[in-house]
C-alpha cells in the first residue's frame, strides 16, 4: 500500500479528523487536521496549526483531547499538551 492510499484509508476510517477550537465565548477561532491516537480516550495529535496559534495555543504536534457534539464537528476541549 502506498502512502496516499494509507492516508485515504485513515480518513475514511476516522483516523484523521478535522477539529475545531472555540474561544471562551463559544466562537470558532480555528480548525485543523489531527490524527487520532486514542479513540477511546478521544485523544489526537495535531497535524497542522489550528487557526492562529497565538490565539488558540494549538500548534502542529500538540496532543489534544476532543469531543463529539451530536453530529457537529468534533471540538478541542481543554488545553493542549506538548512534548
Amino acid at each position: 500500500m502506498d502512502a496516499q492510499k494509507y492516508v485515504d484509508n485513515l480518513r475514511k476510517d476516522g483516523g484523521i479528523i478535522r477539529l475545531a477550537h472555540f474561544d471562551k465565548h463559544g466562537w470558532c477561532d480555528g480548525r485543523g487536521t489531527a490524527i487520532v491516537i486514542d479513540q477511546k480516550e478521544s485523544m489526537a495529535m495535531m497535524l497542522e496549526t489550528c487557526g492562529r496559534s497565538g490565539v488558540t495555543n494549538v500548534s502542529q504536534g500538540a496532543i489534544v483531547k476532543f469531543s463529539h457534539n451530536d453530529g457537529k464537528e468534533p471540538r478541542i476541549v481543554g488545553s493542549p499538551a506538548y512534548c
